[in-house]
């Protein structure tokens, strides 16, 4: 008898002294690894409601392997820009991923600063996050619009946004982001899954610790160095249906845009247009009637092919280098000069 008692006695003190290890882990990852504000070595924080975001006044200097050195910061909230709310000028906003948020460009040297030295009537608010899907930069939005009042928004697309829109081809295609568990929209309402997770216990332990986050984090990133990268050309034989779905639900996304800004208009344009994709994104904006800046893709091809180093890739990124943003600067500052209707204050 006495050797059971022992015997739950030592697996009492065996499973009370592992709670507390993992009570003490957890208050280290949450207090000094896993802050909930960013620090200088992460340009990403954890946000709630959008899952990760944009690092709160980050401040860089340093080389960046493929696009030199640079010197990136950001402001309140993450933002790029973040303007003078009453200003007298025109308000334009800028939504976008990756490409908009450009962590490798330094700040004056991307399309919107080109964009804002052209027209001085413009007040700059812009904020971009790597890996974000359209439902993310709609959260945005949603979040920012009845502060900033923007009288014009500026919508970049990319051409994995609409499997990154989608639950069932995100759980496909292996992207650097599975790890974080993402906003989707289903039934026209907004749901948040680990498209790398299909266990519900393993779901609620990453969601709610933060070291088995962080774990999980480093086990993913690893998974997805060292993993095949997919060719959307060969997925869309094999899956015809699910991306067939993913169009439906970027359009409806966009649907929720438009009836978020309400009367404030929305200018659209995409940074790529691979193969597969074709001209979805112009073709869903005409019939939602956003306007919609075309050849963004083909004069960066164009510029690429003649020989002009456009992007990282020397470094095999393949966003656009300060040269790449000048070129599209340049684009999206002659639509605007030649359609100068949508330059103007919103009476409200």
């Amino acid at each position: 008898m006495k050797k059971i008692i022992n015997f739950f006695k030592g697996i009492t003190l065996a499973v009370v002294s592992s709670l507390i290890l993992l009570c003490v882990i957890e208050i280290i990852f949450r207090t000094i690894i896993l802050p909930e504000e960013s620090n200088e070595d992460d340009c990403y924080t954890f946000l709630k409601g959008i899952e990760w975001g944009a690092a709160v006044r980050f401040d860089f200097k340093g080389v960046v392997e493929g696009f030199g050195y640079v010197e990136y910061t950001t402001q309140i909230d993450g933002f790029r820009h973040f303007g003078k709310i009453d200003t007298k000028k025109i308000k334009l906003l800028v939504l976008g991923d990756s490409f908009t948020e450009c962590s490798m460009i330094s700040d004056g040297e991307t399309y919107y600063d080109y964009l804002g030295k052209k027209f001085d009537e413009i007040e700059l608010f812009v904020y971009g996050c790597g890996g974000y899907s359209n439902i993310q930069e709609y959260i945005i939005l949603d979040k920012c619009i009845d502060i900033i009042k923007p009288d014009l928004i500026l919508w970049q697309f990319c051409s994995n946004d609409p499997y990154e829109n989608n639950l069932e081809l995100n759980k496909i295609i292996d992207m650097h982001h599975h790890h974080l568990r993402r906003p989707y929209i289903e039934k026209n309402k907004i749901i948040y899954k680990y498209s790398a997770i299909n266990n519900f216990f393993l779901e609620k332990l990453v969601r709610n610790l933060f070291f088995a986050k962080w774990i999980f984090i480093k086990l993913n990133y690893y998974r997805a160095s060292n993993n095949k990268i997919y060719d959307s050309d060969d997925l869309i034989k094999r899956y015809p249906e699910k991306f067939k779905n993913s169009f439906k639900t970027t359009e409806m996304i966009l649907k929720k845009i438009i009836k978020r800004a309400g009367l404030v208009p929305i200018i659209a344009f995409s940074v790529d247009r691979d193969t597969w994709l074709d001209k979805h994104f112009e073709n869903v904006c005409s019939k939602l009637k956003i306007p919609f800046i075309p050849g963004i893709p083909e004069i960066i091809t164009k510029a690429k092919n003649s020989g002009l180093i456009i992007d990282g890739s020397s470094a095999k990124d393949y966003h656009w280098n300060k040269k790449g943003h000048e070129i599209a600067g340049k684009k999206i500052t002659n639509f605007f000069k030649t359609n100068p209707q949508f330059l103007k204050k919103i009476t409200r």
